[in-house]
């Protein structure tokens, strides 16, 4: 099984379940691999959740980066995509938005790995959509 097989994985997991109530056991259940081989690599809830995070963040800013230098859209159209890529994510029962949210909530410390995670993809989240409408505005 693939890295990002596993990642992609709890990360429906998280979407459906939430943090507090996913379990690294959970995750090898879903994915059908021992739970000891698994942390090998993850030895715990915190660490599985910030790679799934950080490999969503990384998914995430690729789209964000292509559709920036997308010069055959105009800004209301990148901003439209934006949402249209939400709106699917959301008939899919996938939420990513809220993943990075309620990691922020579970884990307040502002210096809490996880947290300085979310909170860089929600600070990111808002730069695009700040600098896309002020584009838009020119």
């Amino acid at each position: 099984m693939q890295r990002e097989d596993v990642l992609g994985e709890a990360l429906k997991l998280l979407e459906l379940q939430g943090i507090a109530n996913t379990t690294l056991e959970m995750v090898a259940e879903r994915v059908d691999y021992p739970l000891d081989e698994l942390r090998r690599f993850w030895p715990d809830k915190e660490a599985i959740l910030y790679d799934a995070l950080r490999y969503l963040s990384q998914q995430i800013d690729v789209w964000r980066r292509q559709l920036m230098l997308d010069e055959t859209q105009t800004a209301e159209q990148k901003l439209l995509a934006r949402y249209q890529a939400l709106s699917e994510c959301v008939k899919n029962n996938r939420y990513p938005g809220c993943l990075f949210i309620a990691a922020c909530t579970f884990y307040p410390d502002p210096g809490h790995p996880i947290h300085q995670l979310a909170d860089q993809q929600k600070s990111a989240a808002y730069d695009f959509t700040h600098e896309t409408v002020n584009h838009a505005g020119s």
